[in-house]
């Protein structure tokens, strides 16, 4: 899946780093055929005030006035615990506190190209990844849910039933094209009947999969072998 656009937001209070990491990640961007759309914040509550979900990918300085970049990211994952976030400051110190916000990588100042063009080949891979996971799949009465809440589907006679951990689901359809619409390799088709979310697989034991929410599904026989080999490979973090 080819990224044409990456939606970035900056918080920096320097003007001068701002303008110096603009400047890499556009060069970034017209080197990589990407769209450049990118946001700066001087300070963490301007940026928590305006943030509705609309980046891909995060920027965060630690020294920044009022609230630091530590806790402002602590705010951000109260609402958004997957957006990919980097961690940028003049220190190697605070490197080991972006593991407290699921921060994805460490960038010290200043920021050069090349040390960019280095870290964006990992994160390309996990904003591709993230957005596999996060379609919206359009079902009846105007209803919108996200592939990454869907536990499994289930087919029913000529239904089809999205099982999340809020809801259910039941709509006409076959699970081809409920497969076709996530266009995600993180689902695979455990037996007839069901399509299997991986991210929400605890363990397996023997032909029963056992999920987050405590239920258990039946792997087919004939569909043993494959599954662990995908699942081996998800794991792994190869899919």
């Amino acid at each position: 899946m080819a990224l044409k656009v990456i939606p970035v937001a900056i918080i920096e209070d320097s003007i001068n780093d701002a303008d110096r990491l603009k400047e890499v990640w556009s060069t970034y961007c017209q080197k990589n055929n990407l769209e450049v759309k990118l946001d700066v914040f001087t300070d963490g509550e301007s940026f928590l005030k305006a943030y509705k979900f609309q980046y891909d990918l995060i920027f965060m300085d630690i020294d920044l006035p009022k609230i630091n970049g530590i806790d402002t990211s602590e705010e951000l994952r109260k609402k958004d615990n997957e957006v990919t976030l980097v961690i940028i400051s003049n220190s190697p110190k605070y490197a080991i506190d972006g593991y407290s916000v699921n921060a994805s990588d460490f960038i010290l100042k200043p920021i050069s190209g090349t040390i960019l063009n280095e870290k964006m080949k990992r994160l390309i891979k996990i904003i591709q990844y993230k957005q596999s996971k996060n379609i919206n799949i359009a079902l009846k009465n105007n209803i919108v849910i996200k592939s990454k809440d869907i536990l499994y589907i289930e087919v029913i006679g000529h239904n089809i039933v999205y099982h999340t951990n809020l809801k259910t689901i039941t709509c006409r359809g076959t699970l081809k094209e409920a497969k076709d619409k996530l266009k995600s390799e993180s689902f695979f088709r455990i037996n007839y009947s069901i399509l299997l979310n991986l991210d929400f697989v605890m363990s397996i034991d023997g032909y029963n999969c056992h999920l987050t929410n405590g239920e258990t599904l039946y792997i087919s026989r004939n569909r043993k072998k494959d599954f662990n080999l995908i699942f081996s490979r998800f794991l792994g973090g190869t899919l």
